[in-house]
């Protein structure tokens, strides 16, 4: 089974109370576990053409409150590198979605911090990997507010974007999916279940997972769906970002090609 590996060896995320705090038992942390965290990067982590154009390297800290739900009510560059590398680290901070912190078991509004580096070399090396330099642009128009919708609430839902072979999403995942060596050993099937947010750029970010599953599956299903791009969508003739949830049914079929029969569901 062909598995694909990415490093992120200088991206790094750093969470820790604001001093005065000391009540916090555990900062505000993102949604997404550590390891979609660092897939989300993968999909997400931009540079600006100026600041690789002149070498500008460096960490930007950015200071930020979270509310006792985690929604973000303030954020700021506490330690900055330059004008253009600063916004692009806030616009990356702005995908994310947050679980608040925590004060003896307590949900409570706290301020803490989120750090980015911006290293050419690491830069490149994931641009090599993903296969495209700079983030994809949104649709237009897009809503500006940043508000996540969902999909009942939507004129337009999103849609998969068809390949150029033309297939459906079930057929995309079928084509794609390598059933795991473990779980293949162990007898494991079942679906997973994942809740993301299809972005006004078309791409999937802050996969949580609402159901697992073992052997490998999950981990596979999550790279499946990294795979995915999309239409956006829209609300007030604008695109906007939506929640979506898809079920990815591992089960071992009898086909000596290994695809796995799928099936998707908007479930908002």
């Amino acid at each position: 089974m062909k598995r694909i590996f990415f490093g992120l060896l200088v991206f790094s995320l750093w969470l820790t109370p604001t001093p005065g705090l000391t009540q916090v038992v555990t900062a505000p942390v993102t949604q997404m576990a550590k390891s979609e965290y660092k897939s989300f990067l993968q999909l997400f982590m931009d540079y600006p053409q100026e600041s690789i154009n002149r070498d500008e390297e460096g960490k930007v800290v950015v200071e930020f409150t979270a509310d006792n739900t985690g929604r973000i009510t303030d954020r700021n560059i506490a330690r900055g590198v330059s004008p253009r590398i600063d916004s692009t680290a806030l616009a990356i901070f702005d995908y994310l979605l947050w679980k608040p912190g925590l004060s003896l078991g307590k949900k409570i509004t706290c301020t803490s911090t989120y750090e980015l580096n911006f290293d050419l070399k690491a830069f490149r090396r994931l641009v090599k990997k993903r296969g495209y330099l700079h983030v994809p642009q949104h649709y237009s128009p897009y809503d500006s507010s940043g508000t996540i919708f969902p999909m009942k609430k939507c004129e337009t839902a999103p849609q998969f974007q068809l390949q150029d072979s033309g297939t459906s999403l079930a057929e995309f995942l079928n084509e794609h999916l390598n059933f795991p060596d473990n779980a293949s050993k162990l007898g494991i099937s079942g679906t997973v279940k994942l809740k993301f947010v299809v972005e006004r750029n078309g791409l999937p970010s802050n996969i949580v997972v609402l159901e697992y599953i073992g052997g490998g599956c999950t981990e596979e299903a999550i790279r499946l769906l990294e795979l995915t791009r999309w239409i956006p969508g829209m609300l007030d003739n604008q695109y906007v970002r939506t929640y979506f949830e898809i079920n990815i049914l591992f089960k071992k079929g009898e086909n000596k090609d290994g695809h796995i029969p799928n099936q998707s569901n908007t479930g908002i």
